[in-house]
């Protein structure tokens, strides 16, 4: 077990809450569809260097269409974000955000398509927004990071690519 706090059940697709050796059911993790990506739970990638194993998935979805997010689990507890767009890979890491941040990004969310090319610096960055979608959590699997119910609906989700 990767130390994550939630594990979804494969059999009963229950999303449970792991406390000192303790399992709660929090949730539904719906059930994710057969994929084709080459990228699976067991999966190991090389990023940065340092190896790590995909231990879980969550599938998200929006009005014309879904994708994965790949849970790629690494040394010391870290974790990375991993999701293909059109045969490229991403590999995204927790970015640690200002209030005025935060605000920019929640009133750039707020924008729909009017926000898409803007310019938004995080820390010392600059980034373009590319994308922004309504989303909502359609099923999950395997070891991750905090509770996300497939009963997750209305999300902003806003992509932001390296100026």
């Amino acid at each position: 077990m990767p130390g994550l706090p939630v594990l979804t059940c494969g059999s009963c697709d229950a999303l449970l809450l792991i406390d000192r050796g303790t399992a709660t059911k929090v949730g539904e993790s719906g059930t994710v569809p057969f994929d084709v990506s080459p990228i699976q739970l067991g999966t190991t990638l090389l990023v940065d260097g340092v190896r790590g194993e995909i231990v879980g998935r969550e599938r998200w979805g929006w009005d014309g269409g879904s994708w994965n997010e790949w849970l790629l689990q690494l040394p010391g507890d870290a974790h990375r974000w991993v999701a293909e767009e059109a045969g490229q890979y991403m590999v995204m890491a927790p970015a640690s955000l200002h209030a005025a941040e935060a605000e920019k990004l929640a009133e750039l969310g707020g924008k729909g398509d009017a926000a898409l090319g803007e310019r938004v610096q995080v820390g010392l960055r600059w980034f373009t927004v590319a994308d922004i979608k309504s989303i909502r959590c359609l099923a999950s699997e395997g070891h991750l990071p905090a509770v996300v119910s497939s009963q997750l609906s209305g999300a902003s989700r806003i992509d932001l690519r390296s100026a």
